[in-house]
């Protein structure tokens, strides 16, 4: 017997749909490659911009956060969701934000989906260069240490989870891959 092709789910309805602030669970009811029906649940949230402050050519700017939902602090680069504007331009905002500086120039290194099995979150990757310093302006819920990082530092700073955010993680695998000439 043939088994049916791996891509042939089907969406067959919307069963309800629930908002919790900045993000929208969905359930529905889909049919699988075998015939089979299951409900499965997607956390439906906005793009993401994540920028990779490059101070010079040895150091980027990172912020230090805490963060609830693991309970400790996490070391990760500038970021912001995406609310009805431009991911870039969102970019441009989150690094004045949260770290004070200014970028002459943005590139758009990749675009990545986080956890495509249960969110529909798409990540905006850009590489900033030309930093000139500012005040830092984060909204009132944030408490942001900004901290300037030696990039052959930062595979050990993975290594002992001081930097676990996934979407640092592949944005400095995406820098390393294509970003390393701006």
């Amino acid at each position: 017997m043939r088994k049916p092709p791996i891509d042939s789910y089907k969406f067959l309805k919307k069963l309800r749909e629930v908002p919790f602030g900045r993000v929208t669970i969905v359930e529905y009811l889909i049919e699988l490659p075998d015939g089979n029906t299951k409900r499965i649940h997607v956390k439906q949230t906005g793009k993401l911009a994540v920028i990779i402050p490059l101070l010079d050519s040895e150091t980027v700017v990172m912020v230090r956060q805490y963060r609830f939902g693991v309970r400790k602090l996490s070391l990760e680069f500038p970021m912001g969701q995406v609310k009805g504007k431009e991911p870039m331009e969102v970019g441009r905002q989150e690094l004045k934000e949260e770290t004070g500086y200014h970028a002459k120039n943005f590139k758009l290194l990749g675009e990545l989906q986080i956890t495509p099995a249960n969110t529909s979150q798409q990540v905006f990757i850009y590489l900033a260069t030309g930093l000139q310093s500012g005040k830092q302006q984060p909204e009132a819920d944030e408490f942001i240490e900004v901290v300037p990082v030696k990039i052959d530092r930062i595979n050990s700073l993975i290594k002992k989870q001081v930097i676990f955010d996934v979407s640092t993680v592949a944005a400095f695998h995406l820098y390393n891959t294509f970003g390393k000439t701006p």
